[in-house]
């Protein structure tokens, strides 16, 4: 292929998405010239493990994502630290920071989510962080050992996760929460509730229903805070984890429609042409709502980009959408999300089983003969399942009270709908660092034992 003919790939952002777009392009395109610019300084990483790199679960080596490792002599020029301005959507150029213009032919805005900042008095204290990158992360874990009481701004999944990971190393924690419970975008309050219990026996307070007015400090650094209801708290850090919205600092004036996010079609590409958008700064189409959202999840991201990836070079295929999943494991009581948990309207139906007791709650929601949306606390068998039947859209009628207790009607239908995949061996990633399979056979006594237990 002469060198007029080589494709110029422009990719935005250096995470789930971008990266993945970059791996499709590499296998399509033996020609492509690929760039990626990222803000970061880091190479790539997988950001859902900077939780447990802050908990010393894992070591800072593992959270880093693998090389490329192009067959032939191909390469992707990755320029870590900057920063993307604006794109010239005409001329098909982005510029730098530094003032010089890429050209592209194609370009994918994988740009991702920018940290929500509340407003507060003195955030430019020290000992007040972001908890959204590693950076973040790298400037907590040398501020802990000064650190006896955090105070976590935020209870959503980020701030979960952040005050876990900083009980789990020994500190004091405070969850302050704006609305009325802790996870309020995945749990219902009956899940809620539930994991608030097990989050306070292990030690982390949770204040809900207020928020933070004020950052106290001495000598320049934090001492404490004043919240909304006058309470104070005595802490050395806050770490303010309220949420991401899509990062749409790239679009102003570039001509691209945007909502909430980018507006992609079913194939991610955004209005103009030559550009598409994958990962958290874009809205993709959700089956189980039947609409357009930013659905903020790793795992869609890099199906985003893979998918994107192909299409810019000359693909043609459909995205069939963001199901939003979202597992924690909070002091050994697993919680898992899939899709709609918390419909706040009349078409839909609930299907419910709790066990406050143990910790268990487990509930799916249907919409028509359709499941659409699982909460499993504390005894998630049978998830990967559900989720399954979720994403499948298989109709399900007359079985769907007998699903949580596995009843027989339950058992057959699953045993006819999937018996041929299960006598295949399924690819199982343990973990994000783990290269090991995990190989499940068909076994008929287990099916028969299932049986003879739920009557």
């Amino acid at each position: 292929m002469s060198n007029s003919s080589i494709m110029k790939y422009l990719i935005i952002g250096n995470s789930a998405s971008g990266r993945s777009a970059a791996q499709e392009i590499l296998k399509c395109d033996s020609s492509a010239k690929i760039t990626i610019i990222s803000e970061e300084k880091s190479p790539a990483y997988y950001r859902p493990l900077i939780s447990h790199l802050l908990a010393r679960d894992i070591a800072k080596e593992k959270i880093f994502m693998e090389p490329f490792n192009p067959e032939g002599e191909q390469e992707v020029n990755t320029r870590l630290g900057e920063r993307a301005t604006a794109i010239d959507a005409q001329a098909k150029t982005v510029s730098l920071d530094n003032g010089e213009k890429l050209p592209y032919d194609r370009l994918l805005l994988s740009t991702g989510g920018r940290p929500i900042v509340p407003q507060i008095e003195r955030l430019e204290t020290d000992g007040v962080y972001q908890f959204n990158s590693l950076e973040d992360v790298e400037k907590i874990i040398g501020f802990s050992d000064k650190t006896a009481r955090a105070v976590v701004v935020g209870g959503g999944l980020s701030g979960i996760r952040s005050a876990c990971a900083l009980r789990q190393i020994g500190k004091e924690v405070t969850v302050v929460e704006l609305l009325d419970r802790p996870l309020w975008t995945v749990l219902d309050s009956n899940g809620a509730e539930i994991v608030r219990r097990h989050l306070e026996s292990h030690g982390i307070k949770i204040v809900t229903g207020t928020s933070i007015n004020e950052i106290l400090s001495t000598n320049g650094r934090v001492s404490g805070v004043i919240l909304s209801d006058g309470q104070g708290l005595d802490c050395q850090a806050v770490i303010l984890s309220i949420g991401v919205k899509p990062n749409l600092d790239l679009v102003d004036d570039s001509g691209l429609k945007v909502n909430r996010g980018i507006l992609v079609n079913r194939s991610l590409q955004t209005s103009v042409s030559d550009i598409y958008a994958a990962g958290d700064v874009c809205e993709t189409y959700d089956p189980t709502l039947g609409e357009f959202i930013v659905n903020a999840n790793w795992t869609c991201a890099v199906q985003q980009g893979k998918l994107a990836g192909r299409n810019m070079c000359g693909g043609d295929e459909v995205y069939q959408g963001s199901i939003g999943t979202n597992s924690l494991d909070l002091f050994g009581l697993a919680c898992i999300t899939v899709g709609v948990t918390n419909p706040n309207s009349g078409r839909f139906q609930i299907v419910s089983k709790t066990n406050p007791g143990r910790n268990v709650y487990r509930k799916l929601v249907f919409k028509g003969d359709f499941i659409v949306g699982a909460i499993f606390i504390g005894e998630v068998r049978g998830v990967g399942a559900i989720s399954r039947l979720l994403k499948d859209r298989v109709p399900l009628g007359g079985i769907k009270d007998s699903i949580l207790e596995e009843k027989r009607p339950y058992v057959h239908f699953l045993r006819s709908l999937y018996r041929d995949d299960l006598e295949d061996e399924i690819p199982w990633r343990q973990e994000l660092w783990s290269t090991e399979k995990y190989k499940k056979k068909f076994d008929d006594e287990r099916w028969r034992q299932r049986e003879g237990i739920k009557e």
